[in-house]
């Protein structure tokens, strides 16, 4: 999946199980490739079934506030990453 937009926010999401737990992410072979001239936001995400996602903001910016989580293998481009002041972003791969 590619998506393109000059200011794209990834969608804040909490997975929970069925059991009440947070959900690992699921390696795939799903593709996402996310392309933005100038902000991209990360929040809470957990990638099923992506082995391999691109962020690309050109020479702007990936804002992050919260976890990635991530199983395959991940690209960041961008003039910056950073996260918002008082917060945490994290990029977790299991």
């Amino acid at each position: 999946m590619s998506l393109w937009e000059p200011h794209f926010s990834l969608p804040e999401t909490q997975v929970i199980s069925s059991f009440g737990t947070n959900v690992t992410p699921a390696f795939g072979n799903g593709m996402l490739n996310v392309q933005a001239s100038s902000l991209i936001d990360v929040g809470n995400l957990s990638l099923q079934r992506i082995g391999s996602a691109t962020l690309d903001a050109g020479s702007g910016d990936i804002r992050g506030d919260g976890v990635l989580d991530v199983a395959g293998s991940i690209s960041l481009a961008a003039g910056q990453v950073y996260v918002p002041t008082a917060v945490n972003f994290t990029i977790a791969r299991p």
